[in-house]
């Protein structure tokens, strides 16, 4: 399954790449409004991107080279080529 996100969800989803709670998320992004940002993470967790206990939120690692296709045989310098 691949999940494109915008700018603004990008950056949401990497402000979660440690443990942060909502408060915080909403300091960071202040504009965003909270019902959006509620909104944001809560599909980011139905798509299992994030995880989220209690009021805390943790992006969780997305392995890039499966989700290109690039099996692990191939050297550094074919994955750098195929971003070009």
């Amino acid at each position: 399954m691949i999940y494109v996100l915008d700018q603004t969800e990008r950056d949401v989803f990497l402000g979660c790449s440690d443990v942060i709670s909502f408060n915080k998320l909403q300091e960071l992004f202040p504009h965003i409004a909270d019902h959006e940002l509620a909104a944001m993470l809560h599909t980011f967790e139905e798509k299992g991107i994030v995880y989220r206990e209690d009021d805390f939120y943790l992006g969780l690692p997305l392995n890039y080279r499966l989700l290109m296709g690039i099996s692990p045989e191939k050297p550094q310098k074919q994955v750098i080529s195929n971003l070009c």
